[in-house]
């Protein structure tokens, strides 16, 4: 049994949920807008069910679980619910402990929650990034508006992004952003030295490789109508360097975010230990196909 968690709707689960479809392995899915209809009983040590409104599956029988929750106090459902309703107190009883157990369970899942944590903090995830041979830009972290002048100064082309695990716009800074340089003291954030280069997004499969050429006009692809995506073939270092970095965050699956320079150098400056990998898988891959087999034990993840 693969357990699958989260919203019916997002485009990665739902494509993974597709995948086992086709392969006819049984799959639990615990939507996360029935959460109160779902509990986890425990019978000693991580023994025990999850019974939800279409099933009851013992924990044992569980086999692999990819996890792909979202914060259920900003899902519709719960809008306007007070935390100390009967419904959020279940609900929050219910993810803690499942959340729990996948921490904790010997079934593979992907990823563990507590494995989520690198991507809420930038600058320690830059660490782990330089540990495994990747260059990064140079970054300055601040809430001083002079300590950013100073930065801009030095390095003439900089970017600015949020420093938490949120979504958030890349863009350059420039002189109206510049101007108001002086909001940076209510709010963290993580300025970097603009690199040159072509982007590349390289998703890491256990040891498996699936990555994608990016072209694109602007700052950040992401939001772009001229954004061209293609497969490619890195050289051996960099997949080799991307396959260590993913194991030193002991995430099975990731997305790792590289750029190329004009002299051929290699840049990381981030890995999402939960990718959205569908925009890419639409143009040049089989990314849900190689995730599904790995749930069905298909291919073995060390």
């Amino acid at each position: 049994m693969v357990l699958l968690w989260g919203l019916p709707e997002d485009s990665p689960l739902s494509a993974v949920g597709a995948e086992l479809e086709r392969l006819q392995v049984p799959v639990a899915f615990v939507d996360q807008r029935l959460g109160p209809k779902y509990t986890i009983e425990f019978d000693g040590a991580m023994h025990g069910r999850l019974v939800g409104p279409a099933f009851s599956v013992a924990l044992d029988a569980i086999f692999s679980v990819y996890a792909r929750p979202y914060n259920f106090s900003e899902l519709d459902s719960f809008e306007g619910v007070e935390s100390s309703d009967p419904a959020w107190r279940r609900m929050a009883r219910f993810e803690e402990m499942l959340s729990g157990w996948c921490d904790v369970t010997d079934a593979l899942v992907i990823n563990r929650p507590r494995q989520m944590g690198s991507n809420s903090s930038k600058p320690y995830q830059l660490e782990i990034i330089r540990d495994a041979g990747f260059l990064t830009p140079s970054t300055l972290l601040t809430t001083h508006p002079e300590a950013v002048r100073h930065f801009v100064a030095e390095h003439r082309q900089v970017i600015y992004k949020s420093i938490s695990g949120w979504r958030s716009v890349v863009k350059r800074l420039g002189d109206e952003e510049l101007a108001a340089i002086a909001d940076v003291s209510c709010c963290p954030t993580q300025f970097q030295q603009y690199v040159e280069g072509v982007d590349h997004r390289v998703h890491v499969i256990g040891d498996e490789i699936h990555a994608t050429r990016i072209l694109s006009g602007q700052d950040d692809y992401r939001y772009s109508q001229d954004t061209q995506l293609a497969p490619v073939t890195l050289p051996t270092n960099v997949t080799d360097r991307c396959i260590r970095l993913c194991r030193a965050l002991d995430l099975h699956f990731g997305g790792v975010d590289l750029r190329q320079t004009p002299a051929g150098e290699w840049y990381c400056f981030e890995v999402n230990p939960s990718p959205g990998f569908t925009y890419f898988d639409r143009h040049t891959g089989s990314i849900a196909r190689a995730l599904a087999s790995c749930l069905a034990g298909e291919v073995v993840l060390s």
